[in-house]
Formats: structure tokens, C-alpha cells, sequence
């Protein structure tokens, strides 16, 4: 009776310890990608996608691939503008898993004193990601990224 009481937990907790094992892959390759954004690291950021990736900010300019997303985000980085923003308070992460090689992230935060490109300065923005990420060759990438301002002028409640 021990042996099969062992062999369940066993044949429990192991699926779990894995499944814990890759939503701390995934908070780290964000976290990692985050970061890049915040010391405005085109290089450091891009390496968190997938060859193949598509971007799409919040302002509707959509990037596809690794190369054209470095590219893009070289340039934005280069902008006054957009070097001035920060984080206001804390983000919020979720990871859902899809299949064992596929899952979704929402990452909430708001981002104070950006301006804009005529140098105006925006309101306070409350910014949502949806980010779906793939394993391939055992390491997490980014495949697709959706970048959206939450307008509270546009809810209804």
C-alpha cells in the first residue's frame, strides 16, 4: 500500500514540479525582456523573441521578425521621448499554458511621464501585453506580442 501511495504522489507532484519549472522559465525570459525595455537595450530586448516573432506596440506599428523588431526598437530607444518614461508601481503577470510547448502571458503596469513625438507629455499609461510564447529546443521565446493602452474614457461598465 506505501509503494503505491508513493508512486501517486509521485506521479502528482512531478507534473507540477515541471509545470513550476516552466512558468518561472517564462516569468525570467520576460522579466529579462522587461528589463531590456527599461535600460533601453534593443539587443538584450530582441533576444527574447523568436526568429519568426511578430510586434505590435501600442501606437499600431507592427514589426516581424527578430532582426526587424531589433531594428525597430533601436531606433525608439534612440528617442528622447521615450527614454523618459517610467514605471509607476507594480506590474501584474499572468502565465496560462496552453499545451507543454505553448503559453499565453498578460502583463499589466502603467508607465508615467512618457512624452510623445511632438513632446508633449501623455497621461499617465495603463499598458497591457499579450504575449504568447513557444518552447523550441528547450528554451522559451516569444512568437507574438500584442502591446495595448487600456483608454478608460472608452469603458463601459
Amino acid at each position: 500500500m506505501r509503494a503505491i501511495t508513493l508512486l501517486l504522489t509521485l506521479a502528482i507532484s512531478l507534473p507540477l514540479a515541471a509545470a513550476a519549472d516552466e512558468n518561472d522559465a517564462i516569468v525570467s525570459l520576460i522579466e529579462r525582456n522587461v528589463a531590456a525595455f527599461r535600460d533601453f537595450d534593443a539587443d538584450g530586448a530582441s533576444s527574447t523573441y523568436a526568429d519568426d516573432a511578430d510586434w505590435t506596440n501600442a501606437f499600431g506599428v507592427r514589426q516581424h521578425g527578430r532582426s526587424n523588431i531589433r531594428t525597430y526598437l533601436s531606433n525608439l530607444f534612440a528617442r528622447p521621448e521615450f527614454r523618459s518614461r517610467s514605471q509607476s508601481g507594480p506590474a501584474e503577470l499572468s502565465v496560462r499554458f496552453v499545451r507543454p510547448d505553448v503559453a499565453v502571458a498578460h502583463r499589466f503596469t502603467e508607465v508615467v511621464s512618457q512624452r510623445g513625438s511632438n513632446g508633449e507629455k501623455l497621461p499617465p499609461r495603463k499598458i497591457h501585453r499579450l504575449i504568447v510564447l513557444t518552447k523550441d529546443a528547450g528554451n522559451w521565446l516569444i512568437l507574438s506580442e500584442l502591446v495595448m493602452d487600456e483608454r478608460q474614457d472608452r469603458i463601459v461598465r
